[in-house]
């Protein structure tokens, strides 16, 4: 019987394994960002914004990060608003203004949500996954501009 090359691969395998497991569900990647800006906004009450009035930045990404360097919102014009979605979304009602705001993706595709809390504005981004944090700007359609942007993101294996 040639049981030794046999019980020294099981013994390999035993010893392996774990390792290999424990290396799968661990994350070494970046996951912080300049831009992200937890805390609680001023008040618990607060309306989240619908899915249609909420864009990803898919053209320039670099401009519209550099637009963003100094201030968490920016404005939008029309020129703008279609240069960096690759074209003009129709406007999901009116009286609401496009602005260009900070968000930071965990993984490249996030579950994002945005709400309104008096004053402020909180972006929210989540997803699974081991990717570097990236700036990635969003644009929303506001009734006005907040005081306060809070920018969160989470990622979870």
């Amino acid at each position: 019987m040639r049981l030794g090359p046999s019980i020294l691969c099981v013994v390999a395998l035993c010893y392996a394994l774990p390792r290999a497991a424990s290396a799968q569900w661990t994350c070494s990647l970046p996951a912080t960002s300049e831009w992200l800006r937890e805390g609680s906004p001023p008040s618990d009450d607060f309306a989240e914004i619908d899915r249609s009035r909420i864009h990803i930045v898919t053209h320039y990404l670099d401009t519209a990060r550099t637009m963003l360097s100094a201030r968490s919102i920016v404005p939008l014009d029309r020129a703008q608003l279609s240069r960096f979605l690759g074209g003009v979304p129709a406007s999901p009602a009116k009286g609401l203004q496009p602005y260009l705001v900070r968000a930071v993706f965990p993984v490249s595709n996030p579950v994002l949500g945005v709400r309104v809390q008096g004053s402020a504005l909180t972006v929210l981004a989540g997803g699974l996954g081991c990717a570097s944090f990236v700036k990635h700007p969003i644009i929303v359609y506001l009734e006005r501009e907040p005081v306060d942007v809070f920018v969160i993101a989470s990622a979870d294996m």
